[in-house]
């Protein structure tokens, strides 16, 4: 059975596999894939953003994959991710960020410590909410 840092580590990775915005890939045919494939890779040319990236995508796997593990559902998980993604999104339209203040905080939501400190204050509270949850249950520890 994997561990939940192999699991977030295939999180973090899987979520950098995606084509530049610039990419176009008409016409669209039966191998129109395989075109893309080598577009997918363009976010490890930059390695300080490409780790920033990383280690926020990293802690939300494994924020995540904690609650699952605790839980014993994929429900909060799912509640989770959609809410942040949520958020990420909301917060893209609303603000326009020219300049970045690395390491706190880059171009995107999820690039700096800023992220990746609310992400370990929400595993705080997942933790603490489980914990007394899982005292209610008979049998458990």
């Amino acid at each position: 059975m994997p561990r939940s840092s192999e699991v977030s580590t295939l999180f973090a990775i899987v979520h950098f596999l995606k084509p530049d915005e610039s990419f176009d890939p008409h016409p669209i045919n039966w191998l129109s894939g395989f075109t893309l494939i080598p577009h997918a890779f363009h976010q490890f040319a930059e390695p300080q953003t490409l780790l920033a990236s990383f280690t926020t995508l990293f802690m939300l796997g494994w924020l995540c994959g904690d609650a699952r593990l605790r839980t014993r559902s994929l429900w909060m998980g799912i509640g989770l991710h959609a809410g942040i993604v949520f958020v990420k999104m909301s917060f893209a339209v609303l603000s326009k960020r020219r300049e970045t203040h690395l390491p706190w905080i880059g171009r995107e939501l999820q690039i700096g410590l800023v992220p990746v400190g609310i992400l370990f204050l929400a595993w705080v509270v997942v933790v603490l909410c489980t914990r007394r949850e899982n005292r209610r249950r008979p049998g458990a520890e």
